[in-house]
């Protein structure tokens, strides 16, 4: 899903400015507590989205943003596998995107079966049904939304540019 929010670099560096930075599944960076204040605009367009994917995994009540946090990537900084617990989707909202600045790489939940049963030569090619790890090159004003289950890392930032994105995870009502 494409979002054009530029408001949100300037929002994203004052933030940093502002907030205090943890480790979580950073491997270095800046990733901040929850943003208190969040663009209502920015949120208004994600739940709109999410509600809508929602929608179609039958999700029965209405969603809600439950927390939210900037990332900042500099050079070789990345995230480790983790998955967000406690909530239905997570997702992430990508500001500033350099060339070779790392890609977020889903993990297929059966991996260790597919490992186990289905030996790389069965196929000539890997696609969405077959494959272990789903590669994705996020984009500037991408949106990406996930179940939160889905375990997930960041390569590292090959670029000397910095890589922002601000994260979420979604619950219900």
């Amino acid at each position: 899903i494409q979002l054009k929010l530029d408001p949100i670099k300037v929002f994203s560096y004052i933030k940093k400015q502002n907030l205090p930075g943890r480790v979580v599944s950073n491997d270095g960076g800046y990733q901040s507590i929850d943003i208190q204040n969040k663009p209502i605009h920015l949120v208004d367009e994600i739940l709109k989205q999410v509600n809508i994917f929602g929608k179609k995994c039958n999700i029965k009540n209405n969603l809600i943003m439950d927390n939210m946090w900037l990332n900042i990537n500099k050079h070789k900084n990345s995230n480790r596998e983790h998955r967000h617990l406690r909530c239905i989707f997570s997702g992430t909202y990508y500001i500033k995107v350099p060339k070779n600045s790392g890609n977020i790489v889903f993990i297929n939940p059966n991996v260790d079966i597919m490992e186990y049963a289905w030996h790389r030569s069965l196929f000539d090619d890997f696609n969405k049904f077959n494959s272990g790890h789903w590669y994705i090159p996020p984009s500037v004003g991408e949106l990406i939304l996930f179940p939160s289950f889905l375990k997930h890392y960041v390569e590292p930032n090959l670029s000397k540019e910095e890589r922002v994105s601000i994260s979420f995870n979604i619950t219900n009502e």
